[in-house]
C-alpha cells in the first residue's frame, strides 16, 4: 500500500516537470518569433470579421506607433491610421479578398501619432466556413527606409548633387516626353 502511493507521487512530479518544460520550450519560441519579428520588421495581424476584433503583434505596434491601449482594436482604428490617400485603396484591396476569398498584397502609407508616414506591405489570407468570409490572417512589413533610400538614388540619378537642380539626363527624358506628345498633337515646341 505505502509503495503505491510513492509511485503516484512520481508520477505526478514527472508529469508536472514535463508541463513545465513544455511551457518553458513554447515561451522561448514565442520570444525567438517576437524578436524575429523585430529584426525582420514584419507583424503579424489577425481580425475576426464576426466580432470585428482586430490583434496585432508586437512588432505592429511598434510600426503604427500605438500601444495596445491607444488602439481600438477594430477594423475602423486600423484603417484610421492609414494615410487619406491610400485609404481607398487598401478598402477596396480588403473588400475584394473578402468577397472572391483570394489572398491580397498591397503597399500603402500610415500616418503615425506624431504625422510621421511609413511605407508598409501587407499581405493577407481569408479563411472561411462554408464560403463565408470568418477571419483575416497576415503579416504586415515596414519597408519605410528601403523606399527612402530608393527615393534618394532616383533623385541624385536626375540631380546635380552640388546644387540639387536637374541634370542633363532628367533635361532629356523631359525633352522626349515633349516631342512625343508634339507628334501626337501636331504642336510646336
Amino acid at each position: 500500500h505505502s509503495c503505491e502511493g510513492r509511485r503516484a507521487m512520481f508520477v505526478l512530479a514527472r508529469a508536472v516537470t514535463e508541463r513545465d518544460e513544455l511551457r518553458t520550450a513554447l515561451d522561448t519560441t514565442a520570444d525567438q518569433l517576437r524578436e524575429a519579428q523585430a529584426v525582420a520588421k514584419v507583424g503579424i495581424f489577425e481580425w475576426d470579421i464576426a466580432g470585428d476584433q482586430v490583434r496585432w503583434s508586437d512588432e505592429v505596434y511598434r510600426t503604427f506607433g500605438l500601444t495596445p491601449e491607444a488602439f481600438r482594436g477594430t477594423i475602423g482604428g486600423y484603417l484610421a491610421s492609414i494615410h487619406p490617400d491610400d485609404r481607398s485603396l487598401v478598402e477596396s484591396a480588403i473588400e475584394r479578398s473578402l468577397r472572391t476569398l483570394e489572398p491580397y498584397e498591397i503597399s500603402y502609407r500610415i500616418v503615425l501619432p506624431d504625422g510621421g508616414i511609413r511605407w508598409l506591405q501587407s499581405r493577407g489570407r481569408v479563411r472561411s466556413v462554408d464560403g463565408r468570409p470568418v477571419q483575416v490572417t497576415g503579416v504586415c512589413l515596414d519597408f519605410t527606409a528601403q523606399r527612402e533610400a530608393a527615393e534618394a538614388l532616383s533623385h541624385l540619378a536626375l540631380h546635380d548633387p552640388l546644387t540639387g537642380l536637374p541634370n542633363r539626363s532628367l533635361f532629356m527624358d523631359r525633352l522626349g516626353q515633349a516631342l512625343g506628345r508634339l507628334d501626337r498633337r501636331d504642336r510646336v515646341l
